[in-house]
């Protein structure tokens, strides 16, 4: 069977044998490439692949993919997982905190061992002056068997000495500051033969109501108080305070300082100060001091 073909745009027939009982080929069109396309190599031209949603492809094809699917999400889960469970371990890393902490805690126990350190404390504080600064660090107490240990030791003694001694001084000087302070009141009042005042006084008198106002009691007359009163003092070292005596005795007055002292003179005059000197001066017949205390002697050596 021939059938004859015409071409559409040669003039050229074209007539195709078929044999009998083959079917009719379909007419394959012709395809037109570009130049581009054809300069390309066969190998690198691109190959169009199928969509991934193509249901053209076949069943292994497919269960094939899917296994691929598969196994890449449970790659990627099990890479989740991982990193999901580094956390815990992160977390329990944090967690090992506590344990350090605990080790913290620990130092108790450490505290322990410092507190147990009050058994040597002993020790510890005897070796503290050494690490003390030199300003607070106590001096070491010399010995007595040494020259310097024993100049130290006399040294100490008369600082006490001194230092008892000014306290008797001062003690003493407060009641005498209270007799002079009484008899210069009486200035003005009447010389009164055997007076005690308050509106006069005779010279005993005067000076035995002043040392009253001090806490002191003496005797009445002037020979009688000269006699009790056992500390002597001469011209030169009289304190306020201190009795006067002229007149072999007869008359009394009281130093008041500065070369002066205050009476009661006779009759017919009244409470004055006068000055050591002169007159009076060459009538002195001794001092005498009231409630005085010896005071203790400045240790001059150890023996």
């Amino acid at each position: 069977m021939s059938i004859p073909l015409k071409a559409a745009c040669g003039v050229t027939t074209i007539t195709l044998a078929l044999a009998p009982g083959i079917a009719e080929a379909e007419p394959r069109p012709v395809e037109h490439t570009t130049s581009t396309e054809a300069a390309q190599p066969e190998n690198t031209r691109a190959v169009p692949q199928p969509p991934e949603n193509s249901q053209s492809g076949s069943p292994a094809d497919e269960n094939a993919r899917t296994g691929t699917q598969a196994q890449e999400s449970a790659q990627t889960g099990s890479q989740t997982e991982g990193s999901t469970q580094t956390a815990p371990q992160a977390e329990g890393s944090t967690q090992a905190a506590p344990q350090a902490e605990g080790s913290t805690q620990a130092g108790p126990q450490a505290e322990g061992s410092v507190q147990a350190g009050p058994q040597a404390e002993g020790s510890v504080q005897a070796g503290s002056q050494a690490r003390l600064p030199a300003a607070t660090r106590k001096p070491a107490k010399p010995s007595l068997h040494s020259r310097a240990g024993r100049a130290a030791l006399l040294a100490s003694m008369q600082h006490s000495v001194r230092r008892k001694r000014v306290q008797m001084t001062a003690q003493w000087q407060r009641r005498a500051n209270s007799a002079v302070s009484f008899a210069y009141k009486q200035r003005g009042r009447p010389y009164v033969w055997g007076g005690t005042g308050p509106h006069g006084f005779d010279c005993s008198g005067l000076v035995q109501q002043a040392w009253r106002r001090g806490g002191v009691t003496i005797p009445r007359v002037t020979h009688t108080q000269y006699r009790k009163i056992r500390t002597r003092v001469s011209l030169g070292k009289l304190r306020p305070g201190d009795l006067v005596y002229f007149n072999g005795r007869g008359h009394v007055g009281m130093y008041v300082g500065k070369n002066r002292f205050i009476h009661s003179p006779r009759t017919g005059r009244t409470v004055t100060v006068e000055r050591l000197r002169g007159y009076y001066k060459s009538r002195f017949a001794g001092a005498v001091r009231p409630a005085w205390r010896p005071l203790p002697a400045i240790p001059k050596s150890l023996s």
